[in-house]
């Protein structure tokens, strides 16, 4: 496998197959990561809004807490969980779209790889990319599990 061309440029000290490599970056990145950034945040807007109506947010503003407070210290906390849950499950999205996505850019990386064993029957590298995957996929989750217990005390009372 050839080594990574960003670094190698760094190394080197030149700059310009640097730019140049990370301009190629742009929309393959774009592309991956649009429809969970879309996901995300409407998640995370509907969980506001719907936490900005409550009685604790009311009782905040009222005590005299600046709206960016308010925001920051009360709502934010209250609605991050379910998008938590939700920027987990898109990294299982991302993994398929990743494989579509260097078919598409000719990009080498572990979604043509697995294109390519799919393509010749390697049945030995398609489980060992399916275990590394679903093991990532795993302990994204207990990241996202421990986010949420972070953010939200009463969650982990569940966990423990």
């Amino acid at each position: 496998m050839g080594r990574d061309v960003r670094v190698d440029s760094l190394l080197a000290g030149r700059p310009s197959v640097f730019l140049d490599a990370v301009e190629h970056l742009i929309l393959p990145v774009v592309c991956l990561s649009l429809v969970p950034a879309v996901a995300i945040g409407r998640a995370l807007r509907s969980s506001l809004q719907h936490t900005l109506r409550s009685d604790f947010v009311r009782t905040a503003r009222v005590k005299g807490l600046t709206e960016l407070g308010v925001l920051g210290r009360h709502a934010m906390r209250n609605s991050v969980n379910s998008t938590l849950s939700i920027a987990g499950m898109q990294v299982a999205a991302m993994f398929g779209a990743d494989i579509v996505l260097e078919l598409i850019f000719a990009w080498p990386g572990i979604g043509l790889y697995t294109a390519q064993a799919v393509k010749a029957g390697d049945y030995t590298t398609i489980a060992g990319i399916t275990l590394i995957l679903g093991a990532i996929y795993v302990l994204t989750n207990f990241l996202v599990d421990l986010a949420q217990a972070f953010a939200d005390p009463r969650t982990a009372e569940g966990i423990a």
